[in-house]
């Protein structure tokens, strides 16, 4: 007797279509995720083995911002970016807006000093903004999304070739992150705005020319600093966030907004409460004083790890090495004496973040 199946001829055709189809996009995690739906964030944590900090990381990034659980710390410092301009590629990539510097780039941006101690090379930038012209923002202040949030990614490049290497190592990343309201804007925001016109859909793409990294900042006198994660997949713990308390403006006319997103904006990202996460912010009246002696610090810091390398590599005497940490000692002592006279880890002045919703 013959037999018959439950599904009809054409099921098993289309479910292998299907299988394949999801094979060729998960072959690419870069291009697959998104802010919605089942690649989301709440699933980029399931969709990549190697995304698994998404989902059981212990300082994912963004948080929400109360000024009230700051601390004051008086050993951080200025912070200090190249004056380079830079050419790069404007892409619309489905999830945000990016900005790559171009590839024959040879003055490179670097930052230093604020909470850093090593110098770090820019990579990229990422745009994140809403759909109405609020809950744009990935930080939150206070509970509050704002228009948009642009963020600046760099690289360790004292201790590591690329971003791809730093991402995964400690100390490896810095990101700038610079709150967007409505207002007349810079010199520096036109020059990216004015091609938003050429990357509405995904995948299109615009050239920038003779862009200041440095002057698109707002005043960078004052921010807040915690130890976080990447904002998008594989959420690489490796982060030292910077977060201006002064916004940048953009007009209505050069809203963002006008851009469509496939993939659902960054509105729908879950967020940390920072309670969980020990942040601080700076002042700088208190900061110039002992700026000098951190920067001696930070290059001991740099000789020490290149002379370890070599002694492990190399097999090398540990007379450098012992001389060098013995140097390091005595300033370290000397550092922590400044500091305890310059101010306690604790003030009583309240951080204000100036970025009032309009």
């Amino acid at each position: 007797m013959g037999s018959c199946s439950r599904f009809p001829s054409w099921f098993f055709p289309v479910i292998l279509f299907l299988l394949n189809e999801i094979h060729g996009c998960m072959s690419n995690w870069e291009h697959w995720w998104t802010y919605d739906g089942i690649s989301g964030p709440l699933f980029w944590g399931v969709m990549n083995p190697q995304w698994s900090l998404c989902d059981r990381g212990r300082i994912q990034s963004p948080v929400d911002i109360d000024p009230d659980k700051l601390l004051y710390d008086p050993q951080l410092r200025s912070l200090h970016m190249d004056k380079n301009k830079i050419n790069g590629l404007l892409q619309n990539t489905g999830q945000s807006l990016t900005l790559r510097p171009a590839k024959e780039t040879k003055l490179h941006v670097n930052i230093t000093g604020g909470p850093l101690s090593y110098k770090y090379q820019f990579h990229e930038m990422f745009i994140h903004y809403g759909m109405e012209n609020a809950f744009g923002s990935e930080h939150r202040i206070q509970g509050k999304s704002y228009p948009a949030e642009i963020q600046l990614y760099f690289f360790n490049s004292d201790l590591y070739r690329n971003m791809s290497e730093a991402r995964l190592k400690s100390q490896g990343i810095a990101a700038l992150s610079i709150m967007v309201q409505k207002g007349p804007s810079s010199e520096e925001i036109r020059v990216i705005t004015s091609n938003f016109t050429d990357v509405v859909y995904g995948g299109q793409s615009a050239k920038i020319r003779n862009l200041s990294l440095r002057n698109l900042l707002p005043d960078t006198d004052f921010y807040m600093t915690y130890e976080g994660s990447t904002t998008h997949p594989g959420c690489w713990e490796t982060v030292t966030w910077i977060v201006f308390n002064k916004p940048v403006y953009m007009t209505r006319q050069e809203n963002i907004s006008v851009i469509e997103w496939p993939t659902g904006t960054a509105e729908k990202i879950r967020f940390t409460g920072l309670e969980i996460t020990l942040a601080k912010y700076q002042n700088p009246k208190e900061a110039d004083g002992i700026t000098k002696l951190q920067y001696e610090l930070d290059d001991t810091k740099i000789i020490l790890h290149n002379t370890m390398e070599a002694v492990l590599q190399r097999g090398e005497k540990l007379d450098d090495l012992v001389a060098k940490s013995e140097g390091l000692s005595a300033q370290s002592k000397l550092f922590y004496k400044t500091a305890r006279k310059a101010n306690s880890c604790y003030s009583t002045e309240r951080f204000e973040f100036d970025i009032a919703l309009k």
